[in-house]
């Protein structure tokens, strides 16, 4: 059975690649990586083109690497 799709309200705000690339000074296989990760949204528009959703890479910087370290360090008073 295949998915519904919701009604689209609205056109979020994207980037292409290239500007993703360039906000996060990395390369096409990093974001690559993000995207399969599920760390970045993106939308196919056609066959080739890809855009990535602007929220997506804001909230990737909402979420810190190294969040279960912080959060160990915190539950254990190292962080005073």
């Amino acid at each position: 059975m295949a998915a519904r799709r919701q009604a689209v309200t609205e056109i979020p705000e994207t980037m292409t690649y290239n500007e993703v690339m360039a906000a996060l000074k990395s390369s096409r296989s990093f974001i690559d990586q993000l995207v399969a990760d599920g760390d970045l949204v993106v939308y196919r528009i056609g066959r080739r083109k890809k855009l990535i959703d602007k929220r997506s890479v804001l909230a990737f910087f909402q979420r810190p690497f190294n969040a279960p370290a912080v959060d160990q360090r915190e539950s254990l008073n190292l962080c005073e």
